[in-house]
């Protein structure tokens, strides 16, 4: 073969890459643009003409950058950045750079940013547990204090329940490491500086519920005179925040509140045990209604979950294992969630346009059972629900019979195991 045959075969095979990008793109005019096929034609134009000039050949600069400027012009029209795919942020922001729209740009790295927090800030919450676990401390708290995350308040918040059990866990021996690691946490919440509106109405509430949290461990180590005055003393702080509010439009001093109360009254979760299940209450669902009436004779699951929860989105798989294996024998998982304004990057939602988000949800981490929705949060009330996940195991004649916070491998083995007696395997 000669060398001009070789030249001729990388033209052809040059000139089918730009065809096959141009093809691609071309489809993807119809339905919804995908930026990585068109970054693909761009880089096909541009090899192009570095071929044309390897063999000698005039290549006009201001017509190939006018090729790409079309292509790039066509892509992004009609788009608006602030709806693109988060998954697609970087490859939209390189095209926005070839337009030379900056505050596109901006826009969309915004975008991605949020969601590239909200990633990180499970992936940190991850390490922090298993350092936890381990009874390296002192090496979470430092992994705390410099979270890759954005310090969101909500952030933050949803950081510490992802970490809530392993620090109770720890709490008996090491109770002032674990109490610094909650003052870490707490440090990071500025809910009265400059915030967005939904981290300012957030703000209040996370760091009630985390210092909740923190004066809770310290009642229950035998300090209660000490963490009673500290609580008397956040609600106090928290009154003065009328304006906070969380998904269910629950005040930071009603967090606060809710605590003291637990902590000194003997009703809750414990007097849940061995009396008959509470009704459901839900205003719509997924994968069909489900009511404690209608599954009567089955062994029912409750799972207590939201989208946004790292642990619940944890012990979705080994759920959805439990029902495929045990569904058969009687088993029902219900799932049961609320509206919290948001879902991943996209904020500000409706009711109408997180349940639609939802129904993906539901899809992707193959929750092939009810999921019920309750905007008002009886729910939530009627079982005692202090943090997500939760689990309820109701047995077939109605009665609960165990009530699991938080997911930790070892104890919802433990629960697979009643499930499987319950069920007779």
């Amino acid at each position: 073969m000669s060398i001009h045959d070789l030249q001729n075969m990388n033209r052809i095979h040059s000139l089918l890459l730009a065809s096959l990008a141009l093809s691609s793109f071309a489809l993807t005019q119809t339905a919804r643009v995908d930026p990585k096929v068109v970054l693909s034609h761009i880089r096909a134009i541009q090899q192009e003409a570095q071929e044309k000039q390897k063999r000698g050949e005039a290549v006009s600069e201001p017509k190939t950058q006018a090729q790409i400027d079309k292509v790039v012009a066509d892509a992004i029209s009609g788009v608006d950045p602030k709806k693109v795919p988060v998954e697609e942020c970087r490859d939209w922001m390189t095209l926005y750079q070839y337009a030379k729209r900056d505050a596109d740009v901006a826009t969309v790295a915004e975008r991605g940013y949020a969601q590239r927090a909200f990633d990180l800030m499970e992936m940190d919450s991850y390490i922090v547990r298993r350092m936890i676990d381990e009874g390296k401390l002192t090496e979470a708290l430092g992994r705390v204090r410099n979270t890759g995350f954005s310090a969101g308040p909500a952030m933050v918040g949803q950081f510490q329940l992802g970490i809530a059990r392993s620090l109770a866990a720890q709490a008996p021996k090491h109770l002032n490491e674990v109490l610094a690691i909650y003052d870490a946490l707490i440090d990071r919440i500025h809910f009265g500086a400059p915030l967005s509106d939904a981290d300012h109405s957030w703000g209040a509430v996370a760091y009630a519920a985390i210092s909740s949290e923190k004066y809770a461990l310290l009642y229950d180590s035998g300090k209660k005179e000490q963490a009673l005055k500290a609580l008397n003393l956040l609600a106090k702080e928290m009154a003065k925040h009328p304006e906070s509010k969380d998904a269910y439009s629950q005040s930071a001093a009603s967090y606060v509140a809710k605590t003291i109360a637990r902590l000194t009254s003997p009703d809750g979760q414990s007097s849940l045990l061995g009396r008959p299940a509470p009704a459901l209450v839900s205003d719509r669902s997924l994968g069909g209604p489900a009511s404690l009436g209608s599954l009567k004779g089955k062994v029912v699951v409750l799972d207590f979950m939201a989208h946004w929860c790292g642990p619940c989105k944890r012990a979705l798989p080994e759920l959805a294992k439990l029902q495929d294996r045990l569904g058969p024998k009687g088993l029902q998982i219900v799932s049961l969630t609320g509206y919290y304004g948001y879902f991943g990057a996209r904020t500000g939602l409706k009711p109408d346009a997180e349940f639609a988000e939802m129904g993906r949800f539901v899809k992707d981490f193959g929750m092939a059972w009810p999921v019920l929705f309750d905007a008002t949060a009886k729910n939530n009330s009627n079982y005692a629900v202090s943090a997500i996940p939760q689990l309820v195991v109701i047995d077939r004649n109605g009665i609960v019979r165990k009530i699991e916070v938080g997911y930790e491998p070892t104890e919802f083995a433990k629960t697979v195991r009643l499930l499987e007696d319950l069920t007779g395997k």
